[in-house]
């Protein structure tokens, strides 16, 4: 049978392919789902819907709120390849009439939800939320994955939220500061929901334990907010897939559609997520650069106390460095402006910002600066003089934005055209003007706070997507943009990375002073495990949404409280994730040492970690990046210890997700130590530590095994040529070299040529058939090696 296909049935239509099969029951106005994939696996009667407002009156309607009902099914071609489309359309005369729509494609894994409100009122409606998926236990909804429900994995609302998989049972994460923080996490009220109620924006996971996940997602997210809500139990679950319209207006005979949904069901170790934000990213026309900037940026270095003199001491020291550390970007952070609203040179710069854009750019580096546009503070001259930008409630009180910088601030209204030219002469004159390059964009959220706008007929989203699309416009192609602080899903297309995590800090937990009690465990709150935490569990964003920013790297010992084990963790995450690399020190005071790890992780790698307990650990300690380089195949597994205590760990290779017969080398980053696969024998991590090993295969031939030069173990490879009497290869990170290679040379003896002069240290054996070079250049190279019998 050809996919897909349809048929009618005795009480309605089947609309199935290899992956779905939903019977829509025209009597009911209610649909369930199969898999011929999971037989076990069923979704029972579930509907669509809409709420709304009928003057102060609350309305709904759902599809099986009336008896007569029309419907079709139409072949469809779009980005996602061929398929069929059912629509379902009812209405009755006392509400809005509703249309349904499914659609599934030819080898594809998604089955596409819509759902559109036609008003057919003789009279206005303010639209609440559309809802293509509605599934309650009270009226016979019922969900089964074929085993039991183990949990949920949230994606976050923006920059700073927690992603993170709970178990079923559990609290999902919530921010603890009430409404100093609340509004910055699109979460309505200041009290963590009940045990096993989640709520998902932009996509969530449902997990079974040892089976199958249920992914429900959307797959467009321009116009409306998309949230995936579950309430679990052991014996039932409640299900609501909605689209927050925000009271939007909708006039007699108007429509209103929702965001198209996706619903992918699959095993675990078929990454649903990545295959999730493949199709997201194709349909929001993601922007996924080649190059990743790599640079320093001084919020985690100076603070807001930073001056014009701290920065230029950084361009002359890394200009000075250039062949240790090669770095492309100085980002000017938080501290230079007025204030938050007011973007003009502070005291600290007396020389104004273009002149420093200029001296950036003549050492040889890209000049970049933070902005907040999109937030003000209430003692800025913007606030006093247009208190009407400010977005305001239903009583015109300005919305709490949350606090920062002292006060609680407030958000524009970016429907208001006098706010969208402030914003465009705003970024023309950043970008044009003073010639900065590259944008970092804060607490950008505020733009979408829940308050009455000048233009009702505009969403959150849509305000939110307007403005960054004046910046986009404003800045051109050319100048690069970061999100942070930022509602993930609209800004998909018009950023070029994002933010992923909440901040960086010296700190491992949550600390603050006096409120270190009250926000110790707050998932939102900067600390550096938190931020490592969310760059695993987004790492499926990156290079299908946008480059990811896990933020800088902090690396001093001096005023900072991470172990050395805690930076190993920041630098490994960083650099296995292939996002940013942005160093986060006073580096001119930077301790020898930790001078030595700046540039580990560069260049950056171009492919995706796994993180194969992504859906068993909420903070995952697990993760695989696949490598095909020149010197053949090979995986990177890093193993960390997010406990308080020493704990054991086994290479197992099946776990992580290798072939289950795999034997062969593994070389360890930080220890260089060396060991044989399959090896029972565990070893130990101590608390906030990682270890970083490469693996190879057993092969009767010259192989490369891993590096202390990079923590990718190969990146500074770039030729491998094998001959019948030995190797060559050719090494070249950008900078210079500092630490060993292993190689496997199945020689009995052979000699080392072309190593530059004192640049080999000396040459070791570390088991049968196994060597190790130590080198230490004095140039960044390239270097080209030749080991011959």
């Amino acid at each position: 049978m050809p996919e897909p296909s349809w048929q009618e049935t005795s009480r309605g239509i089947l609309l199935a392919n290899s992956y779905w099969q939903l019977d829509y029951d025209l009597l009911l106005g209610l649909f369930n789902l199969n898999s011929p994939r999971f037989p076990a696996f069923q979704l029972r009667w579930a509907r669509s819907g809409a709420l709304y407002l009928r003057g102060q009156a609350r309305g709904s309607v759902g599809s099986d709120d009336c008896r007569q009902r029309t419907w079709s099914v139409h072949p469809v071609e779009d980005r996602h390849g061929h398929g069929l489309l059912l629509t379902v359309s009812c209405g009755d005369g006392r509400r809005p009439a509703l249309e349904f729509r499914a659609t599934l494609y030819e080898n594809s894994p998604f089955l596409v939800l819509e759902v559109a409100l036609h008003n057919t009122l003789a009279e206005p409606i303010a639209v609440r939320a559309l809802q293509p998926l509605e599934l309650d236990p009270e009226w016979g909804g019922r969900l089964s994955l074929g085993r039991p429900l183990s949990g949920f994995y949230s994606a976050g609302w923006q920059s700073w939220s927690p992603a993170v998989w709970r178990p079923a049972t559990a609290r999902a994460p919530h921010p603890h500061l009430g409404p100093l923080t609340t509004p910055m996490h699109g979460v309505s009220s200041p009290f963590p929901p009940p045990p096993g109620h989640f709520y998902a924006d932009l996509v969530g996971v449902l997990t079974s334990a040892e089976g199958p996940v249920l992914l429900a997602g959307f797959l467009t997210a321009a116009d409306q907010f998309g949230r995936f809500q579950a309430r679990l139990s052991r014996e039932q679950a409640r299900l609501t897939l909605a689209c927050a319209a925000d009271d939007l207006l909708l006039s007699p005979g108007e429509r209103l559609s929702s965001e198209r949904a996706a619903l992918l069901l699959a095993d675990p170790q078929e990454r649903p997520l990545e295959a999730y934000a493949g199709a997201l990213g194709e349909e929001m026309e993601a922007l996924v650069g080649e190059e990743v900037p790599r640079g320093w940026c001084s919020w985690t270095a100076f603070y807001q106390d930073l001056t014009e003199e701290d920065v230029r001491r950084q361009v002359e020291w890394l200009a000075r460095h250039r062949e240790e550390v090669p770095v492309e970007v100085i980002q000017v952070d938080d501290g230079w402006e007025r204030a938050v609203g007011d973007w003009e040179a502070n005291e600290r710069f007396p020389h104004g910002m273009a002149p420093l854009a200029e001296e950036i750019r003549k050492a040889g580096f890209r000049p970049g600066l933070w902005l907040a546009p999109f937030i003000v503070h209430p003692r800025s001259r913007l606030a006093r003089t247009h208190p009407e930008w400010l977005l305001q409630d239903e009583h015109g009180r300005p919305v709490n934005a949350g606090y920062g910088w002292g006060d609680f601030c407030s958000g524009l209204d970016l429907t208001l055209p006098e706010v969208q030219d402030w914003l465009r002469r705003l970024i023309s004159t950043v970008t044009e003007e003073w010639g900065y390059t590259y944008l970092k964009l804060d607490f950008l959220y505020a733009a979408a706070l829940p308050a009455r706008r000048r233009r009702p007929d505009l969403t959150r989203a849509q305000a939110l997507r307007r403005g960054l699309e004046i910046i986009r416009e404003a800045a051109g192609e050319k100048v690069f943009l970061l999100g942070c602080g930022c509602p993930l899903g609209p800004a998909i297309g018009l950023v070029d990375g994002m933010r992923i995590g909440t901040d960086v800090s010296p700190n491992w937990r949550p600390r603050q002073g006096l409120i270190t009690p009250l926000v110790r465990g707050d998932p939102t709150f900067p600390a550096t495990a938190s931020c490592l935490r969310n760059t695993l569990t987004r790492s499926w964003m990156h290079r299908r949404l946008w480059l990811n920013d896990p933020d800088a790297l902090i690396l001093r010992q001096a005023d900072s409280r991470l172990s050395p084990g805690e930076v190993r963790c920041l630098l490994t995450v960083a650099a296995l994730s292939g996002g940013c690399w942005m160093l986060g020190d006073d580096l001119t005071s930077l301790e020898e040492e930790r001078r030595l790890w700046a540039a580990l992780g560069l260049p950056p790698h171009r492919g995706q970690m796994y993180v194969p307990d992504l859906f068993r650990q909420e903070v995952p300690e697990q993760v695989v990046l696949e490598r095909s380089a020149p010197w053949g195949r090979g995986w990177l597994v890093a193993l960390f210890n997010w406990g308080e205590r020493p704990a054991e760990r086994v290479l197992e290779a099946d776990a992580l997700g290798l072939p289950a017969d795999f034997s062969g080398h593994g070389h360890e980053f930080w220890s260089g130590v060396y060991r044989q696969i399959p090896g029972r024998e565990p070893f130990v991590l101590q608390p906030h530590d990682c270890a970083v090993f490469l693996l190879r295969p057993f092969e009767k031939r010259p192989q490369w095994l891993g590096s202390t030069l990079h923590l990718l173990q190969g990146e500074e490879v770039r030729d491998w040529t094998e001959e019948a009497a030995g190797v060559t290869l050719t090494l070249d990170a950008g900078r210079r070299l500092f630490g060993s290679i292993l190689l496997g040379l199945p020689f009995s003896s052979f000699q080392v040529q072309g190593v530059p002069e004192g640049g080999m240290e000396r040459l070791e054996p570390v088991a049968e058939g196994v060597w190790r070079i130590h080198l230490r250049t004095r140039e960044a190279g390239p270097w080209h090696l030749a080991v011959h019998v």
